[in-house]
């Protein structure tokens, strides 16, 4: 990897996928060039929770930034469709889960800019939504996937958005 192929990332929350094909989820906070460092190349930090962890270039396969507003979505959406899909990722969070969309079904309707739909996707637990995140960016999902596989419906009950998980 080269520094121009992350610059724009340092700052955000990104998953760094190693040559072993192992993940780590946190925030890329700096870079560190050779010249700086006891190492032998170039360097990358990475903060996981409380602790920053160094990653040499060589040692990263990929990295892929994670964007909070619209982790679950492959694909920039309208700010209406942003706006519901906040209502379902809060819907997800209750359930310590993260709503991945597959695609949008039926029951369209727009309520105070925000574009309801009913939608087809991945209901995945957050302790393991890191390791789905990679497939799923790819449309690589594999079948472990498909018990996951779910209806995020939508209705509308005393002017609030409700949002109910429905596995057929």
């Amino acid at each position: 990897m080269k520094y121009e192929e992350f610059e724009n990332m340092i700052g955000k929350k990104v998953v760094v996928i190693t040559q072993d094909n192992e993940e780590f989820t946190g925030i890329l906070t700096n870079i560190y060039y050779k010249v700086d460092t006891l190492q032998v190349e170039d360097e990358i930090e990475l903060h996981i929770d409380k602790v920053y962890v160094a990653f040499p270039f060589s040692d990263i396969k990929d990295i892929i930034e994670i964007k909070e507003e619209i982790l679950g979505l492959r694909t920039h959406e309208s700010e209406g469709f942003n706006n519901f899909f906040k209502i379902v990722q809060e819907a997800a969070k209750q359930r310590n889960c993260v709503f991945f969309l597959c695609n949008a079904e039926n029951n369209y309707k727009v309520i105070n800019n925000i574009e309801c739909q009913d939608l087809f996707g991945w209901l995945i637990p957050e302790n393991v939504a890191s390791l789905f995140i990679n497939d799923y960016m790819f449309f690589n999902e594999s079948d472990d996937w498909v018990d996951y596989m779910l209806f995020a419906e939508w209705t509308e009950e005393n002017d609030s958005i409700i949002i109910k998980f429905v596995k057929y």
